[in-house]
C-alpha cells in the first residue's frame, strides 16, 4: 500500500487536530464497527467542546483549507481501515492457529507471555509471543 502524499508532510498542528477530533467525536460508528468520518461541522464543534477555536475549521463563509484537508484525511483513513486493513485482521482462532504453528516450527526456549485474562480466557498473548519467538529464536538470543 502506498501512503497518500497529501498527508505525508502535514505539520504537527494537523496531527494534533486529528487526535483531538478523533478522541472527541469517537473513532467508530456505534453498533456498526465502521471507522467514523466526522463532518466539518462536527469537527468544529469538537474543537469548541475542547475549549479550542472551532473557527479555525469553520468560518461563517464556509470550511477552511485545513478543515477540508482534515475531512479528506478522515475519509482516507476510514476507507483504508474499513476496506484494506479490516479484512486482514486476525481473530482469536486464527491468531491461536498461527501461534501454535510457529511454536511447533521454532521450538522456542523462551518464556511465552500470557494475556491479562483470568479463568478460561487466560491464554498466551498470541501476537507478542509470535514476535518474541521470531525475534529471540529458539535459543533465547536475538535473531535480527
Amino acid at each position: 500500500m502506498i501512503p497518500n502524499s497529501l498527508f505525508l508532510n502535514q505539520p504537527k498542528a494537523f496531527w494534533a487536530y486529528v487526535r483531538s477530533i478523533s478522541q472527541a467525536v469517537g473513532y467508530t460508528v456505534r453498533g456498526e464497527g465502521q471507522i467514523r468520518v466526522p463532518a466539518i461541522e462536527e469537527m468544529a464543534e469538537a474543537l469548541n467542546g475542547l475549549g479550542l477555536d472551532g473557527t479555525r475549521l469553520l468560518k461563517p463563509d464556509g470550511a477552511t483549507k485545513i478543515a477540508q484537508t482534515l475531512h479528506s484525511y478522515f475519509e482516507y483513513r476510514a476507507k483504508i481501515l474499513n476496506t484494506f486493513v479490516e479484512r486482514r485482521l486476525m481473530n482469536k482462532d486464527s491468531a491461536r492457529a498461527l501461534f501454535e504453528k510457529m511454536r511447533k516450527q521454532l521450538s522456542p526456549k523462551i518464556p511465552i507471555p500470557m494475556n491479562k485474562q483470568k479463568g478460561d480466557k487466560k491464554a498466551p498473548a498470541f501476537l507478542t509471543a509470535i514476535v518474541n519467538m521470531l525475534y529471540r529464536g529458539k535459543h533465547g538470543r536475538h535473531r535480527l
